[in-house]
């Protein structure tokens, strides 16, 4: 990961950003009432690291993709009340 991240070009505080803002998405993720809110926290890692792969790394983008998409689904699931469509 010192590799990848220096290929980015943004510094090694960056993949501590990166590994922090992710432990704060799955600790989101655990708690129900804040599952939205750390999918979509983890979906903009995602977002991220779909840029770095087509951009610096020129690596496989399936894999963020495929993350991304059950992301995106379990964020739309666990979506407050509120904003689902009226039965």
């Amino acid at each position: 990961m010192v590799v990848e991240f220096g290929k980015i070009g943004l510094g090694q505080w960056f993949r501590y950003f990166t590994g922090a803002t992710e432990l704060v998405g799955v600790l989101l993720v655990l708690w129900p009432r804040t599952t939205v809110y750390g999918a979509l926290v983890l979906l903009a890692v995602c977002v991220g690291a779909f840029v770095a792969q087509i951009g610096p790394l020129h690596g496989d983008i399936v894999h963020v993709l495929v993350l991304g998409g059950l992301l995106a689904v379990m964020a739309w699931i666990s979506r407050p009340s509120g904003l689902r469509p009226a039965s």
